[in-house]
């Protein structure tokens, strides 16, 4: 167990306590790496949190948020426009992603240019 000053020092807040909950008892390789496991569901999660601020930031208002600007939505403005599927493959397993389009096509991902199928 980790002291509070230990705690303090890990990066992003990465706490033992933190760690632990999300690995929820699971020990093995398989269920960590394996097709359900924890790092598959944690990267998936990460990259479609960041690609969804990315979006926000693209457009200027949050999701299910009306943006200030409402009226030129209705003259032909920029909006969100669902999402594509995406298979990216990482070092240890294939991730399914989300990315998420806007309705003009000008929201082009930074952290996972469009054309990347491999993350190193």
């Amino acid at each position: 167990m980790a002291t509070k000053a230990q705690n303090a020092r890990q990066p992003y807040g990465l706490t033992d306590e933190l760690v632990d909950s999300l690995l929820n008892g699971s020990t093995s390789h398989e269920e960590v790496f394996g097709e359900d496991g924890i790092y598959r569901q944690l990267t998936k999660r990460l990259f479609e949190r960041m690609l969804e601020t990315e979006m926000n930031h693209h457009l200027g208002y949050e999701k299910y948020q009306k943006p200030e600007h409402e009226q030129r939505l209705l003259d032909g403005g920029n909006a969100r426009n669902g999402s594509s599927a995406k298979s990216l493959k990482t070092a240890h397993s294939e991730v399914e992603l989300s990315i998420p389009r806007d309705r003009q096509g000008q929201f082009e991902p930074k952290i996972i240019p469009k054309g990347t199928q491999l993350l190193e």
